[in-house]
């Protein structure tokens, strides 16, 4: 069994009711029966032990990597119409993802730099719908849904800064990318 993290048994709150308990259960089960638990990150293996009572010599780590993470912006301003410099987020849309506090700081940081403009790139998981249409109504900001990875690597590559406000991760695969 691969755990990429334990969000799920950390806060249960962050996911839908039924998806929270689901996850509670399926996972205690499963990692239960299993001679190996796979996890890519020292803070994963301490969630297994913690959370689903794993001990440690079942557990294995293999540590994420990425390749080149080169590609050519310009496919993703052309798509996007996005002129000028913008930071980005990348990441399903959540609430451990932490995009309200994103957005109250975009507030600031839009009034003093005009030209800038936030880009959040990924689909929709779930959440308030006031959120999601806070992020549409809110001045320069672009929600793209999901993107190929060949553009969501387009997009990150123009960017002047990523952004990644989560409130907790087992690994946190974009900033290395």
């Amino acid at each position: 069994v691969t755990l990429h993290d334990l969000a799920f048994c950390r806060n249960p709150s962050w996911f839908p009711p039924l998806r929270s308990v689901y996850y509670r259960l399926h996972f205690r089960k499963v990692a239960g029966k299993a001679n190996v638990i796979m996890v890519d990150s020292e803070s994963t293996a301490a969630g297994a032990r913690k959370y689903l009572g794993i001990e440690d010599k079942r557990i294995r780590r293999v540590y994420l990597s990425t390749g080149s993470f080169k590609a050519d912006p310009g496919a993703f301003r052309k798509t996007f119409s996005v002129q000028g410099k913008y930071i980005v987020f990348a990441g399903t849309i959540e609430p451990r993802k932490n995009i309200p506090a994103l957005l109250d700081s975009w507030q600031v940081v839009n009034r003093i730099h005009t030209d800038l403009r936030l880009v959040i790139a990924g689909r929709w998981g779930w959440g308030p719908a006031a959120l999601k249409r806070k992020l549409a109504d809110t001045k320069g900001v672009l929600l793209t849904g999901p993107l190929s990875e060949n553009m969501l690597k387009s997009c990150i590559c123009g960017a002047e800064l990523l952004v990644y406000p989560s409130f907790y991760e087992g690994f946190g695969l974009p900033p290395l990318e």
